[in-house]
């Protein structure tokens, strides 16, 4: 199901809770956004505003259009399906997340730049300090059948964590664990880019369940890593070799392309620039 009405457009997957990388469009929104601006844009009833995810879809522009609020996408991904150019011109869209999603939109009749995926900006918004706790934490996919059946140990890893969230406190919760995680093995493409984010070792897991490849194909490319290099293990030593292997060669996350798309709705507070520019002056 989703999230139709909310001026923060949202895939939720039950009644009872929210899918830990969708929910953090309201986090870094929240937290992002001048308190004027985001009440402004929290009450606009014209559009809806998708800041982040796996929703540069037709059915879900589609759906949107029929409630009456034009799509405004920053920095999302698409996931695989070819996109209708009538839809396209009926959305606005500022930046996505990978080179796979840029060439779709060109195919559409649009160009864009990438900016990779708006979850790496977390560290600017949520502050934590990376205190390895020497856990092996496995993050399972929330459509995952048999997630909740996982014994953690039979994948080399000390704890089982679901992405399931239902306020900011679970949000926060989930990336401390994250953070402070001596290696994060996940079927959650968000997990694993809040892993990256924070500069914590993860690697891609499925037990026989994988959701749309291609975002996790584009979502790499955006780090420079070939889309081949997306190998989901049931292990953690073998995502841990896998991480080895490719973490030289992953670029260093950047912030300020992410928040320049960002303002183009609204007026982005003066300290998450400053945090920003420094972070990408010392990274170079």
């Amino acid at each position: 199901m989703s999230d139709h009405d909310s001026s923060i457009y949202e895939w939720i997957p039950s009644l009872n809770y929210h899918n830990f990388g969708d929910h953090l469009s309201h986090l870094i929104g929240c937290n992002l956004y001048k308190t004027k601006a985001w009440q402004r844009i929290c009450s606009d009833r014209s559009k809806a505003y998708a800041l982040l995810g796996s929703v540069l879809y037709d059915p879900i522009i589609e759906s949107l259009l029929k409630k009456g609020r034009r799509p405004v996408f920053i920095g999302c991904g698409y996931r695989g399906e070819e996109l209708s150019p009538e839809l396209v011109k009926q959305s606005d869209i500022y930046g996505c997340r990978g080179p796979l999603t840029k060439v779709a939109l060109e195919n559409a009749g649009l160009k864009t730049s990438v900016t990779g995926d708006p979850a790496i900006i977390l560290p600017l918004v949520v502050q934590q300090q990376r205190i390895n706790y020497g856990k092996k934490i496995l993050i399972p996919h929330i459509l995952d059948p048999k997630r909740k059946d996982y014994s953690p140990v039979e994948f080399g890893c000390d704890e089982l964590l679901q992405p399931e969230t239902r306020n900011f406190q679970d949000l926060i919760e989930i990336i401390s664990k994250i953070v402070k995680a001596d290696f994060v093995l996940t079927g959650a493409m968000h997990a694993a880019i809040v892993a990256y984010a924070y500069g914590v070792p993860f690697g891609f897991f499925s037990n026989g369940y994988i959701d749309c490849k291609t975002k996790w194909a584009d979502w790499v490319e955006s780090i420079s890593l070939p889309s081949s290099s997306v190998v989901f293990q049931n292990h953690q030593v073998d995502a841990s070799e896998w991480y080895k292997r490719n973490s030289v060669n992953m670029k260093k996350p950047k912030y300020l392309s992410i928040l320049k798309q960002y303002s183009k709705i609204d007026s982005i507070k003066l300290g998450i620039y400053l945090r920003a520019w420094i972070h990408d002056f010392l990274s170079d």
